[in-house]
């Protein structure tokens, strides 16, 4: 089952001081704005309200592809707890990792 957590941690694989920006960026957009997008607007030329509204876009659309792999993560360890067979459960894993 440890190979279905190490797929998904593959799959979420980001840099964390790229994810800290992000996650930055993402509560900036929630509150409206801050220093981060401010400066981001203008290095842009774009409005910060469309900015703010291009990065809570950005946000869903990510927490939406972590739910969907977190998903296919719990599924995979259900069906191997309940296969019989080590066939069965390498194939599961398999299957996974071709998602």
């Amino acid at each position: 089952m440890g190979l279905c957590d190490s797929w998904a941690s593959e799959k979420r694989r980001i840099d964390p001081a790229q994810e800290a920006i992000y996650q930055r960026k993402a509560q900036e957009a929630a509150a409206g704005g801050g220093p981060l997008l401010n400066a981001e607007a203008e290095a842009l030329c774009i409005d910060k309200a469309a900015l703010c509204d291009q990065v809570k876009a950005a946000e869903a659309a990510t927490q939406q592809v972590w739910q969907d792999i977190e998903i296919k993560r719990v599924k995979a360890k259900a069906d191997i707890r309940k296969a019989t067979t080590a066939a069965q459960m390498h194939a599961i894993h398999k299957i996974l990792r071709t998602e």
